[in-house]
């Protein structure tokens, strides 16, 4: 994220130890400026994203944490060859505010999100109920997951429980490894897909603060159960229109191999598993863990990169969605933050609608391609594009040519 809003992309790195944040000097150079930022911490730090959560147009940060681990603590059922992480004692989570100067501020009692019995694993943010405030999503290990509700910049409500996120369909809390915002079903509302060890979670925004949980109804469960899901995103990578869902599987105990999947969605709220179909890439077993989506070829659709342990990172290219038509968005905040990060796009297309958030981090350990994607099926031109940035301003663009890279400037005009 570019914190300092100089047009670079700066590196935030998570460790075991103290994290590490490298200012981009815009030469092809980066300079560690941990120390005078004041982001190191000493955890044993996980997932992190970037968000500006008080519209003040400075990208803040979230780190979650995971576990207090003991090197020396060999205490352990012989089977596993090591304890497990219930064996160790949870650590809380820490949300830094940028002020701006290039340092940042521990805020995390202060806005309401110490807990210190978390066990982050992943870590995401999007605002779920539109209110123009981005929220936070937790997924945590072997415990409940926390979606801290953001109360207008000024503080944060955990309100997993009662909007019915916490838990799975069960209402057990599960080994939750990743979380990906996004709105599968083209009702304007931004869903969410967590990933675990049993069957994941799909959880569909009823837009009154509430979520349903839809993995089995909507095909996805059955076919989760058998693999343990990290690294899982939505992805339009047929660009039909509709947002599909790849996850990255691997045993979670030992180095099993494990087939990576692919969920292609029927634009009806139904997915079908078509892993088998779309290469040989998805009959190899490996232990994967990170991955990242994005057009790194520029050629309209999206790929993947999976990172997999003791074992080759796959480069998965996309020889399938550029059948079909596409946008894609550079968004450049001037008010807001200089990434866009926050801001809602709502594209209109031959009587259809897609709408996307501008997201920081997804899945486990990983971030994305930062342009927004939308796939368009066989229609030529997108009608209208509508982008709410975080400052407020609202700008309209009409008659766009789809099959283009197109850079979006925030201006109060409706021009790109």
């Amino acid at each position: 994220g570019d914190y300092d809003n100089d047009g670079y992309p700066d590196i935030y790195v998570s460790n075991y130890g103290p994290n590490v944040l490298y200012h981009n000097n815009g030469n092809g150079t980066f300079t560690d400026v941990t120390r005078r930022a004041g982001v190191a911490g000493n955890e044993c730090s996980v997932g992190a994203v970037w968000l500006d959560y008080d519209n003040d147009s400075y990208l803040d940060l979230y780190v979650g944490n995971y576990i207090e681990f003991d090197p020396q603590y060999n205490y352990y059922y012989a089977p596993d060859g090591f304890p497990g992480p219930m064996a160790y004692e949870g650590q809380p989570d820490v949300l830094y505010h940028n002020n701006g100067d290039g340092t940042f501020e521990d805020v995390t009692l202060a806005m309401g999100v110490f807990n210190k019995d978390g066990r982050a694993m992943g870590v995401g943010a999007a605002d779920y109920d539109n209110d123009g405030y981005t929220d936070i999503f937790i997924s945590n290990d072997h415990m409940v997951n926390y979606l801290y509700h953001n109360e207008g910049g000024k503080s944060f409500e955990d309100r997993g429980i009662m909007s019915g996120v916490a838990f799975n369909q069960v209402g057990e809390a599960t080994i939750s490894m990743s979380v990906d915002f996004a709105d599968y079903n083209n009702d304007g509302l931004m869903d969410l897909f967590v990933s675990d060890d049993v069957y994941c979670s799909l959880y569909r925004n009823e837009g009154n603060g509430v979520f349903t949980e839809m993995s089995y109804k909507a095909g996805i469960a059955v076919a989760c159960g058998q693999f343990v899901g990290w690294a899982s995103s939505f992805l339009d990578y047929d660009n039909d229109g509709d947002l599909d869902l790849f996850k990255v599987n691997g045993e979670l105990k030992h180095l099993y191999g494990q087939e990576d999947q692919l969920f292609e969605n029927d634009g009806k709220g139904m997915f079908t598993d078509v892993s088998t179909e779309r290469g040989a890439y998805f009959q190899q077993e490996l232990v994967g863990r990170g991955a990242c989506f994005g057009d790194y070829d520029n050629d309209g659709d999206i790929d993947a990169y999976i990172v997999n342990l003791e074992d080759h990172g796959a480069l998965l290219r996309n020889n399938r969605g550029n059948q079909n038509h596409w946008i894609s968005l550079h968004l450049i905040g001037e008010k807001s933050n200089r990434d866009g990060i926050g801001a809602r796009v709502t594209i209109s297309y031959g009587g259809l609608q897609q709408v996307a958030q501008k997201k920081s981090s997804s899945g486990y350990l990983s971030q994305n391609d930062p342009r927004l994607h939308f796939g368009l099926g066989d229609h030529r031109r997108v009608d209208q594009i509508e982008v709410i940035w975080p400052s407020g301003i609202i700008q309209v663009l009409e008659n766009i040519e789809a099959g283009q890279f197109l850079t979006i400037t925030e201006s109060e005009s409706a021009s790109p």
